[in-house]
């Protein structure tokens, strides 16, 4: 796995400060996670709080600073040198080896000039020889410390887009195992929006992934030292495909304060939508990328469609709307969570939006 350098739009997404509420490990819990550590622990095992139970606690290694504190009243745990990593005391079961379903949820926070150190996992499991497509990895890119990679040993997908450092994020990986190759079948949300993703040409094109049964493993691959500088708050896995519904309400569940994107950029639709969450109105900001029909629309958790805020052809630009909080015909909605959903062309983008009445 090797590198590449380049810098692309970072996620227009406004600083945040806390992580982890209450609110959150509660939703997390409600969708059943495999394994949930919430690294909230002074001393001992990582306690795993999902359904494998306490075999599958994990064990810190080195110095990471641990009761790292955050704003939001939860901790988590900074790693700042090359032997900090956590690993589980067992290994995966079989339903996670082959070419598996699984989505891996994160809270994570990567300061400015961050050390990225060879694809550093957030998150990670498998190994054999030969090592490719064995693994399955959630990492930065490289020495990336702004671009997410989501794939397998020697072959995947890394954001188009870097995320914004020196601020807290939720992030969560959602693969479709089964008939997809390396390539298909991932969707990666970041801040509750789906975000673009493009091959890593830094590695091999499609494989079929053949993930093997290791010990989990936070910050460590099991080839050698691979390391990132940052904090985990919360780190959840689980043997099924979230929906959008549940990423949805995961990420309202964090708490974190939303802003308006201040620059857009690249060759795709985008939108941001502040503030959110929101009482009365919310303003949204999108952008066309090509000259053409654009469909701006809200949808309940249902997936029905309630309101239409435009509808036609518009140049490529930056444009403003406004949502009120009603259905297209007037009537005022409760709260929840809904979302905006831009389609632009040949493609679509949406974000989550909380109504508190």
């Amino acid at each position: 796995m090797r590198g590449i350098s380049g810098v692309l739009l970072v996620l227009g997404v406004a600083s945040v400060s806390h992580a982890a509420p209450a609110t959150f490990q509660s939703a997390v819990n409600g969708s059943s996670p495999v394994l949930y550590y919430q690294l909230d622990e002074t001393s001992g095992s990582a306690v795993n709080h999902g359904s494998l139970g306490a075999a599958f606690d994990g064990t810190y290694f080195g110095t990471p600073v641990r009761g790292y504190a955050t704003a939001g009243g939860d901790a988590g745990v900074y790693f700042d040198t090359s032997d900090d990593f956590i690993e589980s005391l067992a290994t995966a079961p079989a339903g996670l080896t082959g070419n598996p379903t699984f989505s891996v949820e994160i809270i994570v926070f990567i300061p400015q000039n961050a050390v990225a150190l060879l694809w550093p996992p957030f998150f990670h499991w498998g190994s054999a020889e030969p090592q490719t497509g064995r693994s399955a990895w959630l990492s930065l890119q490289h020495d990336q410390n702004s671009l997410v990679f989501a794939g397998f040993y020697n072959s995947g997908l890394r954001t188009q887009n870097p995320v914004s450092l020196g601020t807290w994020h939720h992030v969560v990986w959602v693969r479709e195992g089964g008939a997809n190759h390396s390539q298909q079948g991932t969707t990666l949300f970041v801040d509750g929006a789906n975000v673009p993703l493009v091959p890593d040409t830094d590695l091999l094109g499609p494989l079929v992934p053949d993930v093997t049964s290791t010990a989990f493993r936070i910050n460590r691959g099991h080839d050698f030292t691979r390391y990132f500088q940052g904090a985990l708050d919360e780190l959840a896995l689980y043997d099924r495909a979230l929906s959008e519904t549940e990423i949805a309400q995961h990420y309202a569940a964090t708490e974190f304060p939303v802003g308006v994107a201040t620059t857009f950029g690249g060759d795709v639709p985008d939108l941001d939508v502040g503030p959110n969450p929101f009482a009365q109105a919310t303003e949204i900001r999108f952008r066309i990328a090509e000259a053409g029909p654009a469909l701006l629309t809200v949808y309940d958790l249902a997936g029905r469609r309630i309101a239409t805020l435009v509808d036609g052809y518009r140049p490529a630009g930056d444009f403003g709307a406004r949502w009120d909080a009603t259905t297209e015909g007037g009537r005022g909605l409760a709260s929840g969570v809904y979302f905006i959903r831009l389609e632009s062309g040949r493609q679509s983008v949406s974000r989550p939006v909380v109504l508190l009445r």
